[in-house]
């Protein structure tokens, strides 16, 4: 019985801690907005998004896509490489700077 109640009262401390590492905001769905027209709407949330999650690649790569300076887009893309490189986001990241390069003719950059 008394390992029935530590188990339960375990779970109950252990769930906040997992709802917050499950917060994380959905980038798929803000992409899909960029592509269907909606990128003002998607760069007036980045500020917000950056103050919640400040260390997300996701978002990062988001304030890339609609940066409109293609030099700032850059950097962006490259710190996400340089910092989180394990990140979903890292060869996406990656891949960006890969065409903004190949696009200037620097073709070995």
């Amino acid at each position: 019985m008394k390992l029935i109640l530590a188990l339960t009262f375990l779970a109950v401390l252990a769930a906040p801690v997992a709802t917050a590492q499950g917060g994380d905001p959905d980038i798929n769905s803000y992409i899909a907005r960029i592509n269907n027209g909606q990128g003002e709407e998607v760069r007036n949330e980045i500020p917000s998004l950056l103050a919640k999650y400040p260390n997300n690649a996701g978002v990062l790569y988001l304030q890339g896509m609609v940066t409109s300076d293609g030099g700032e887009a850059v950097r962006i893309y490259q710190s996400i490489v340089d910092n989180f490189p394990k990140s979903e986001w890292a060869d996406d990241a990656l891949y960006k700077v890969y065409q903004f390069y190949y696009a200037l003719g620097l073709y070995r950059t």
